[in-house]
């Protein structure tokens, strides 16, 4: 047996591999599905065909499911306490949203960390300019508000348009910083 043949063994046993790994995750999607519906006697064979070959395969009819029941809405509330409020985002002063829920800024604040370790380059005309968000005029909940278009809105105060940010973690960075 060659070399040639040994990886065309190996390819094969790979792929039946996958098959049978395939057939394990559909009759032990149909076990569930089986429980779910309160169908002890169907689920158990199908469990237990997952783990021999003795008996045949049941039939599978959880994708032919109908979609029924209720829309469920869930929702989160979170409260803060009163207090003393500041934010380590320099421009949350000047922010609106700030002001609006000084308590709600404080805490993204803290999720988000300080400004001034989330750093990035920009590329323009050839040349790259290291900045952070601690250059920049917006306070954290300005930051996640404006998140989709927070790249345009930094490149638009700087003045360069047509920058663009360069890809992946800027080098020479502390540990600490992102």
């Amino acid at each position: 047996m060659g070399a040639d043949d040994e990886t065309r063994l190996r390819n094969c046993i790979d792929e039946t591999v996958g098959d049978l790994d395939a057939v394990a995750d559909l009759l032990f999607s149909q076990a569930v599905h089986s429980l779910l519906r309160g169908d002890a006697g169907v689920a158990a064979p199908t469990l237990a065909a997952t783990g021999s070959g003795d008996s045949g395969l049941p039939a599978i009819d959880f994708p032919k499911t109908e979609r029924g029941g209720r829309l469920v809405t869930l929702r989160v509330i979170a409260t803060f306490g009163p207090g003393a409020v500041s934010s380590s985002w320099p421009a949350a002063a000047q922010s609106v949203r700030a002001a609006a829920e000084p308590r709600l800024e404080q805490w993204a604040a803290q999720i988000l960390g300080p400004p001034a370790k989330a750093i990035f380059d920009i590329e323009s005309a050839g040349a790259t300019r290291r900045l952070s968000l601690h250059t920049q005029n917006f306070g954290a909940l300005d930051a996640i508000y404006r998140a989709d278009d927070l790249g345009a809105d930094i490149l638009l105060a700087e003045g360069i348009p047509d920058g663009r940010f360069v890809a992946g973690r800027p080098v020479d960075l502390e540990d600490d910083e992102l």
